[in-house]
């Protein structure tokens, strides 16, 4: 890449607060990552709960800084990958996103999935499909009560975001 072109900014988070403070949070996120990620940009959903940052940097490096510094935080999630909301794009994206991230097979999961927006109609059958897939490939067993990985699904409108915590 020549040094003339920028890099395009991509989700790297979702961070919820209380309806109505979406502005002051987008505000206090930029002064927090800009000196350290320059090229981050802010989605606001107003009266939603929520903001999306794009930028360069990993996910969860900006969402450490975000957790020890934000007064208007409610949740954190970084987002390790981006797909469609559909069951397959779902499905073929939370596989990919274990082989990635996870050390040793099988493991134990959960999986948790919020919506905001029609384009899936019931989280806990998108659940549901995607950890009967996972325990199928063999990469792991649902573990309700003491998991060794977290799958966090987000639905924003036409995109779902995907994030996995161990």
């Amino acid at each position: 890449m020549r040094d003339n072109q920028k890099l395009a900014p991509e989700p790297r988070l979702l961070i919820t607060t209380d309806i109505g403070k979406e502005k002051a949070l987008a505000d206090e996120v930029l002064n927090l990552l800009y000196p350290i990620d320059p090229i981050v940009e802010v989605a606001i959903y107003q009266r939603k709960g929520f903001i999306i940052v794009k930028g360069g940097k990993d996910p969860d490096f900006l969402a450490s800084r975000i957790l020890k510094f934000s007064a208007y935080a409610k949740r954190v999630i970084p987002i390790h990958i981006v797909t469609k909301a559909s069951y397959e794009h779902v499905k073929k994206a939370a596989y990919e996103l274990m082989i990635k991230k996870v050390r040793k097979f099988p493991t134990t999961f959960y999986i948790s999935c919020r919506k905001r927006g029609a384009y899936i109609d019931s989280c806990k059958n998108l659940e549901r499909y995607v950890g009967e897939f996972i325990e199928k490939c063999g990469l792991g067993e649902a573990d309700f009560h003491n998991p060794a990985v977290i799958l966090t699904i987000e639905i924003v409108e036409d995109r779902a975001f995907l994030s996995l915590k161990m």
